[in-house]
Parts: C-alpha cells; sequence; structure tokens
C-alpha cells in the first residue's frame, strides 16, 4: 500500500469513530498492520437485526482504494 493510502486509510478510520450514532466500530487487528480490521455494527432499528451486533472481518488488497475491501461477518 503507498503512503498516501495509508495516511487515507487513517483518516476513514478516524472519521468511522467520530460518528457514534451510526453503531458501526473499526479497530485494527494488529498495530503492525493497517490492512487487517474488523468492525461491528449494531442491527437496524424496527428490523429483524434490532438489538443485535453484528463482526465483519476486514482486509485491505494493496491495490486499495482501486480495490474493493475483502469483507466477511465473523462470528
Amino acid at each position: 500500500m503507498r503512503p498516501n493510502d495509508h495516511m487515507r486509510v487513517q483518516k476513514e478510520i478516524k472519521n468511522i469513530l467520530k460518528d457514534t450514532a451510526s453503531g458501526v466500530t473499526v479497530e485494527l487487528k494488529s498495530e503492525s498492520s493497517i490492512k487487517y480490521m474488523i468492525g461491528s455494527l449494531t442491527g437496524p432499528r424496527d428490523s429483524p437485526y434490532e438489538g443485535g451486533l453484528f463482526y465483519v472481518d476486514i482486509e485491505l488488497d494493496d491495490q486499495y482504494p482501486f480495490a474493493p475491501p475483502k469483507m466477511k461477518f465473523s462470528a
């Protein structure tokens, strides 16, 4: 990942953490790599998922932001 892209990801993480109303959080799996994260989100109000907390494994490709992140729900 290029240095500018690394800075972009850091800024995106800060923006996610500032938005406490969304119910979305993200954290790095390891301080040594910005490519691997764990995200969480709450189930939307007035839906069957309300009250749930869902976790997502996130992996950024070396081509990010030109290649989408790989994401999958985790237990």
